[in-house]
């Protein structure tokens, strides 16, 4: 899950290269423990500007998956998950060894370290964790004092509401599938299965739309949407993409949100922009397309600061293909128009597709409609105004 794969910044939060001989300079030990009560006084605080002050300005971090962040990138990920701590209940670090690096400047340091937060998750809902784990700092000093140079996850343990968080094994193969959602029309390759969820033509859109059904992937890393719908005259891509920005906006939870649709190639328009809610910077990146009656759109959402989800993202996109067969423009029964898909229950559901949360919207009608709850926590919003030709 992506909020939990952050959360374990937490418990990881304090790397090394160097393994020499041990250190047995009882001062030196001392100052080192010194600095980790400081820093649990800090987190137990949520003082995390404290804890991001002792870095070097070189400072790097890698994670339990070989990952490798530098200084920004870390720093961006940690004010992302530091916004859904409401309250830190305990923590505590315990000092395993201290042995010196390549010189008497720079100690390569192992602790282990629990705790207990409450977190508000994308859900809005407040959410029990507990946490432990093991990681490696590389400390060196300065004329500032020891400043933390390199940080390495070596493995953590997370549980939210008392349940174990699986995480996938470092390097696990991804078994990336072609799908064909609408079995017509539009193709995509997903690390998994895109599952339908619950939607329907209100009745101030039907002037405009026979049907519109939405898919959902949802990933660790990011949540992908596939929009189909068949109008009764033409559609234009950049209405269809301008349409999801505008219900986006419809959402009061919503800020900062900037995005562009060009430039506009033949029958395409891109997606590309970024919002924040519940003080998490999201990204999205997606393509609309239209051919003539039929209109799609893929949009891809994950945070701003997952250059993995950047990756997902750029494989998702280039893989689409709309040469498949052309799909009907109506599938309903003449005077009815087609019943929402049941909504697919999943036991990590209100995680997994919170990532989206309340701003995972589409708007594709001329005036603003009551929310429709979707699966996954995710309301349809017709927003005003918005324009499909």
């Amino acid at each position: 899950m992506l909020t939990v794969n952050l959360i374990a910044v937490l418990f990881a939060f304090t790397l090394s290269l160097g393994y020499q001989t041990s250190v047995n300079n009882t001062q030196l030990r001392k100052e080192i423990e010194d600095i980790y009560a400081k820093r649990n006084e800090a987190i137990k605080k949520k003082d995390f500007d404290y804890l991001k002050s002792q870095e070097s300005d070189d400072y790097t971090e890698k994670s339990d998956d070989g990952t490798i962040k530098n200084r920004q990138q870390a720093d961006a990920e940690a004010d992302q998950l530091f916004t859904i701590v409401r309250e830190v209940k305990e923590y505590s670090t315990k000092v395993e060894s201290v042995k010196e690096g390549k010189d008497r400047n720079e100690v390569v340091v192992e602790i282990s370290d629990n705790g207990r937060l409450t977190i508000v998750m994308p859900d809005n809902k407040a959410h029990e964790m507990f946490g432990r784990g093991r990681s490696r700092d590389l400390w060196v000093r300065s004329q500032q004092g020891w400043k933390l140079k390199h940080h390495e996850d070596l493995g953590s343990y997370v549980e939210i509401d008392g349940k174990p968080v699986e995480k996938k094994a470092p390097n696990q193969a991804v078994n990336w599938t072609r799908y064909i959602p609408e079995k017509c029309g539009l193709s995509l390759e997903l690390p998994g299965e895109p599952v339908p969820v619950q939607s329907s033509v209100p009745e101030n859109a039907r002037q405009r739309l026979h049907y519109a059904n939405v898919y959902q992937y949802d990933g660790s890393e990011v949540v992908a949407v596939v929009l189909h719908m068949s109008g009764l005259e033409p559609l234009s891509a950049k209405g269809i993409a301008e349409g999801f920005v505008k219900g986006i906006m419809q959402n009061t939870a919503v800020s900062d949100l900037s995005y562009s649709t060009e430039p506009i190639t033949g029958s395409r328009a891109p997606l590309k922009g970024s919002y924040k809610e519940g003080g998490i910077v999201f990204q999205m990146t997606g393509v609309a397309i239209s051919q003539g009656k039929q209109g799609w759109l893929v949009v891809s959402v994950h945070r701003q600061a997952s250059q993995a989800a950047q990756a997902t993202t750029g494989r998702i996109l280039s893989s689409i293909k709309t040469d498949g067969t052309p799909c009907a423009d109506r599938k309903d029964i003449v005077g009815k128009y087609r019943q929402p898909t049941p909504c697919l229950q999943h036991a990590d559901l209100s995680t997994r597709c919170g990532m989206i949360g309340q701003a995972g919207v589409l708007s594709f009608a001329a005036e603003v409609q009551r929310p429709r709850r979707l699966c996954c926590h995710q309301p349809i919003l017709f927003g005003k105004d918005s324009s499909l030709r």
